[in-house]
């Protein structure tokens, strides 16, 4: 991924920023636990991406001591040119080895349901589920 996303000089943790904010309102709690960063980690990425005129910060009607992060124009067009370049990676990857590219592709995008609804549960909750996954130890 780090390699497709290079000459847009975005990170993989970037990336999935941008791509969490297109998808809509975003929790910040949440996207730290989908990056598996720390608030003040995730500020500072967050900061670099406004500086570079990706996102802004803008409070939210429905609560004014929250803030709501927004995709700018050149936001919206590096996110969409690197989740251009994010498939076309991972098709390129898809088609080496045996078997169907389409089957490996769909067999990640199924995947995909379970790792948001993991990283809505709480913490004590993602443990207990992962150590109760077959070979988890638990």
């Amino acid at each position: 991924m780090a390699v497709a996303l290079a000459d847009l000089d975005l990170s993989d943790n970037q990336y999935r920023v941008l791509s969490s904010v297109a998808e809509g309102d975003v929790d910040l709690q949440e996207m730290c636990t989908r990056l598996v960063m720390k608030p003040p980690n995730l500020s500072v990425l967050i900061d670099g991406l406004v500086q570079r005129g990706f996102l802004k910060r803008v409070r939210r009607v429905d609560d004014g001591r929250r803030v709501a992060l927004l995709l700018t124009s050149s936001g919206r067009s590096v996110a969409a040119e690197a989740s251009r370049r994010a498939e076309d990676a991972l098709c390129g990857l898809a088609i080496l080895g045996d078997g169907s590219a389409s089957a490996r592709l769909a067999a990640l995008d199924s995947w995909a349901t379970t790792v948001d609804s993991a990283a809505r549960l709480p913490r004590r909750g993602r443990d207990n589920a992962v150590g109760a996954a077959p070979g988890g130890q638990g």
